[in-house]
């Protein structure tokens, strides 16, 4: 239809617009009455008959009265009826049907149907002319018509729409998008696979192809005056996200841009990845015009590529698992599988390229052969698997004293070769000092063992490798004539030549210089076998009592020496007024190995249990900071296969243990790989605990299996139990803390409250305190002394930390942006905060990021958090110190109060701990310690802040005595961020209600 038409309908609405406003005009006095201007008009009538009227009445014409009245009504269609009516009602002049339709006015005024005018005669009022007139506006057309401001509203109504018709349809001729584009072009880019959008400056649609509307499910033409960047792309929410939508990119630096990615979701909700390439449209003067985009749907593309590159992966994983298998098999073929040195072929290829080299070079080359001495009575006294662990032993030693160059091989048995590249005799010789006194050193399983080696050169005119080898060989067996133990060097001496070829009738071998030299009677023969059989005998007698104290297998101590040490420590702890923990460890899977997969892995599963155990008390930060003798705190001990003893001394706590206990609970959730076998093991402990659990060895281990074997029992989640129910209820209680902890500033559960913090001489306020809280949502509320040891040991204490800096800094900035005019907040760090050496910058780097002045953040720390065994703390303080922040000591009095930390602290302040402030006035010995602190706070320079004020005679005192300042419920409970700002505004600090 025609109204469908943009500009018809446009051109209506604005005619109607206009109408409209005609109409408010008129209605609020805009535009001339026409009602009144004819009122006017018909009282002017009527006057100018009256007056006719009342010349005549004088001259007492009546009928010229009545003749002219009805000329008059009859001439006048607006005329309905008149007549003429005396002061007494009488009529003398009647025209048309005036008394069924005259209506006298209520208040005496004409109305502009009906009008009365007085007719006066002899100056005095005579009669009144009624004249009723026909209505202004009546019910048929053709009076509306007739109307002139309907005429008038008609004309302009009609006018309008033919001047906005005109003006719109050429407007819209010339603004129409398809004009821009000819449909010659628009079929071209039609038939394109690829999506066409061709964009103006304003990044509005004025083409797209079928290809790209499909991709929206609409036709071309309905995303004509779209903008690019409201098409719905995925990961395009964000301002500066639309900011980089490539189109904009071009139409901001000019340059064409190439292999942008976009994603957008189909009418069906299926993921697209497109690939955009934008260039720039200009006109003949070069100016930029617009953009043309092409988009290519890269969704399968990208797919198969996924897909080829899992595909990669697999073929890469496949290729590395094909080289490491490639490595086993040259492992396996050139190397020994028991030491990991060279076998017998391996080491041949290699020695006769590193010989032939030497010769053809003239260079250095040396052979050693080692023999391990004894080695059959190992075998015999302690097994194979000992004699397997010997040979290891050795093998490590010799590749530890030998260079990466060097060839190490096992030759056979207990007998080992080494080739030194490079190194000529005298060198050799003292390398092979070095493995022989480090073999002598060390010990295998508690076995102790030593080594003969023989030593030969190239120099020694040996024409073949095998030539070389066996002038190394018979040296050695020279220094295993000669008593073992020693290094030989063959060609030194010809006498050791000729010992070895001729037998025992020729001189002994001579030997290394600083070793004796045999003697050759048989007494003397006789003399060096019995020391030599005494010192065996010493070694056995040693070996037997390191294997009743030690595991064979293990290497931990046994339970023999497990109760030994116990004893030791409660004994030791009595002393020094610590606690002792005893840990009774069971193992059930080590059984179920035994009995599935073999003894074999069970035996290898109870050695990597042992020293993830070792690993775990030793080397966890957490676990050590708890302790103050890192040295002697624990001992892990083989009770028997299934169980393991576990000692913790120097314990401060028994919350400390929880904390190690859980510890050894977590490393036992993390597999053991043993012999291709992933292998999870479940693991119970029983804690008992001296003094409160028993007073002998007997006691506190029984306590602790049996709580073991009880916690077993229960099979429950902790997989702990401790001897005493109290302790356990509070080792659950702090494992909850520590799980709620780890949500708290997720959920949004702390907050801080601030303490206000009194200028003792002019009573406002000078400082605020910010003090943690904690509403779990689980726990309900938390005391701070409660989970902040807590957040110290399961390490959250750093991200806590950071957040209450980064809160305080926060609320800074808003009070300082809310015109208000800040104090210093101080803040709490823990002694843990003061062992990370970043401290001071990521302190720094919350105040910068809140541009806050650094005297606007104060730092407080107690004295126990200062008691370590190094400096780093004070290394923190300093760099904390120099930044311009102030260091307050708090609770100052209850800590290992030490006047040689106050020397090596950079504090500005001291605050006094409120139990002293509790007995002003009441105990004489507080008054003089706090009159004391005082004063040797400003001996150093140092100001005082006195906390724990609550009561005036407390605050009159220490006004006395000189303390800078004052905090306490007499002044203000800590109070939440938003009333502070009333706080502020009420100073002086009037008391707290």
């Amino acid at each position: 239809m025609i109204f469908k038409t943009p500009a018809i309908r446009l051109s209506i609405a604005l005619a109607l617009l206009i109408v409209n406003l005609l109409i408010v005009a008129d209605q609020i006095g805009l535009i001339p009455d026409a009602s009144e201007s004819a009122l006017e008009l018909r009282k002017g009538l009527s006057e100018s008959l009256a007056l006719q009227f009342a010349s005549a009445a004088e001259k007492g014409e009546l009928n010229t009265i009545r003749n002219t009245l009805r000329a008059v009504v009859e001439r006048n269609k607006d005329i309905r009826s008149a007549a003429i009516r005396t002061d007494n009602g009488n009529l003398i002049a009647l025209v048309g049907e005036h008394l069924a339709h005259w209506k006298p006015p209520v208040d005496g005024k004409s109305t502009p149907t009906h009008v009365h005018v007085p007719v006066y005669r002899n100056d005095e009022k005579w009669a009144t002319v009624e004249i009723r007139f026909a209505p202004f506006w009546s019910g048929n057309t053709g009076i509306v018509l007739a109307s002139s401001f309907v005429e008038l509203l008609i004309f302009i109504g009609l006018s309008s729409f033919i001047c906005y018709f005109l003006v719109i349809k050429r407007t819209l001729r010339e603004l129409d998008p398809t004009a821009v584009i000819p449909k010659r072009v628009q079929k071209a880019f039609d038939a394109l696979h690829e999506g066409v959008l061709i964009l103006d400056k304003d990044e509005q649609i004025v083409m797209a192809n079928h290809s790209f509307a499909a991709l929206f499910g609409k036709s071309p033409e309905t995303m004509l005056g779209l903008k690019g960047s409201e098409l719905g792309w995925l990961n395009c929410k964000t301002s500066e996200q639309v900011r980089q939508l490539p189109w904009l990119r071009v139409l901001q630096d000019g340059r064409e841009h190439i292999g942008a990615s976009l994603s957008l979701l189909d009418n069906q909700g299926r993921k697209i990845k497109l690939a955009v390439n934008v260039t720039v449209l200009t006109d003949n003067a070069g100016s930029s015009r617009g953009t043309l985009l092409t988009f290519d749907d890269i969704t399968q593309l990208e797919e198969k590529n996924f897909e080829l590159n899992n595909m990669l992966e697999k073929l890469q994983s496949a290729n590395d698992e094909i080289q490491v298998k490639s490595q086993e098999l040259e492992t396996l073929a050139n190397r020994d599988p028991l030491t990991l040195c060279l076998n017998r072929r391996s080491l041949a290829q290699y020695f006769d390229e590193l010989f032939t080299q030497a010769k053809a070079d003239g260079g250095h080359l040396s052979c050693m052969m080692l023999d391990i001495d004894f080695f059959k009575s190992v075998n015999d006294r302690f097994g194979h698997a000992t004699g397997d662990q010997v040979i290891k032993a050795v093998a490590d030693v010799l590749k530890t004293c030998t260079r990466e160059t060097d060839l190490v091989g096992r030759y056979g048995g207990e007998e080992f070769c080494v080739v030194l590249p490079t190194l000529a005799l005298d060198t050799a010789v003292k390398i092979a000092e070095r493995i022989r006194q480090a073999i002598e050193k060390s010990s295998c399983s508690g076995v102790k063992i030593t080594a003969s080696l023989g030593v030969a050169a190239i120099e020694s005119n040996a024409n073949t490798p095998d030539e070389l080898i066996n002038q190394a060989d018979k040296a050695l067996y020279a220094a295993k004539k000669s008593g073992r133990n020693r290094v030989i060097i063959w060609g030194q001496d010809s006498d050791a030549v000729a010992d070895v070829e001729s037998g025992p009738e020729t001189q002994e071998p001579v030997v290394q210089p600083g070793q004796s030299t045999p003697m050759d009677t048989d007494q003397a023969q006789l003399q060096r076998r019995v020391v030599e059989l005494e010192g065996l005998l010493e070694k056995r007698t040693l070996e037997i009592e390191h294997y009743e104290m030690y595991d064979l297998k293990t290497g931990l101590p046994t339970r023999s020496l497990f109760e030994d040490r116990i004893a030791h420590e409660i004994a030791r702890a009595k002393r020094k007024n610590y606690l002792v923990a005893v840990l009774s460890l069971t193992i059930d899977t080590i059984k179920r190995i035994h009995e599935t997969i073999g003894r074999k892995v069970a035996g290898q599963l109870v050695k990597a249990c042992g020293h993830r155990l070792n690993v775990v008390i030793r080397e966890n930060i957490d676990t050590v900071a708890v302790f103050d003798n890192v040295k002697g705190m624990s001992t892990v001990s083989l009770i028997n296969e299934m169980e393991f003893g576990i000692l913790l001394t120097d314990i401060q706590q028994v919350d400390h243990v929880t904390w190690v206990m859980k510890r050894l609970l977590d490393s036992f959730d993390k597999p053991f790989t043993i012999n291709g076998h992933e292998i999870y093991t479940s693991a119970y402990f029983g804690v008992s605990i001296f003094p409160h659990d028993g007073q002998t060895v007997e006691a506190l281990y029984s306590s602790a299996t049996n709580a073991c074997s009880y916690a077993q029992k229960l099979n429950g989640n902790d997989r702990y139990l401790f001897a005493s129910e109290d302790l356990n209820n509070k080792a659950a209680n702090q494992l909850k803390i520590e799980n709620s902890l780890h949500e708290a500033i997720e959920n949004d559960e702390l907050q801080l409250h601030y303490q206000p913090k009194i200028d003792s001489a002019t009573q406002q306020i000078a400082g605020f305190e910010a003090l943690l809280r904690w509403q779990s949502g689980r726990l309900g509320f938390v005391p701070p002394d409660k989970f902040i040891p807590v957040a110290e040991q399961a390490g959250l204490i750093d991200r806590i930390g950071d957040w209450v800096i980064y809160t305080a800094c926060r609320q800074l900035r808003s009070w300082m942006d809310s015109g208000l005019a800040v104090k210093p907040i101080a803040v709490n760090i823990s002694g843990v905060q003061l062992r990370q050496q970043n401290l001071a910058s990521r302190i720094a780097h919350i105040l910068d990021e809140f541009n806050i002045d650094r005297s606007l953040l104060e730092i407080e720390l107690t004295e126990s958090s200062l008691i370590t065994t190094d400096d780093k703390p004070y290394a923190v303080l300093n760099q904390i110190k120099d930044m311009g922040i102030r260091v307050t000591m708090d609770d100052f009095g209850t800590g290992y109060s030490s006047l040689s930390y106050l020397r090596k602290i950079p504090l500005s302040c001291l605050k006094i701990d409120r139990s002293f402030i509790s007995d002003l006035n009441k105990n004489e010995n507080a008054d003089k310690l706090v009159a004391s602190i005082v004063s040797m706070a400003h001996e150093l320079g140092l100001d005082v802040v006195a906390e724990g004020v609550e009561e005036k005679h407390q605050a009159d005192h220490l006004v006395a005595l000189g303390c800078e300042y004052l905090q306490g419920y007499y002044f203000s409970r800590p109070v939440p961020h938003d009333e502070v700002v009333d706080m502020l505004q009420k100073q002086p600090m009037a008391l707290a209600s």
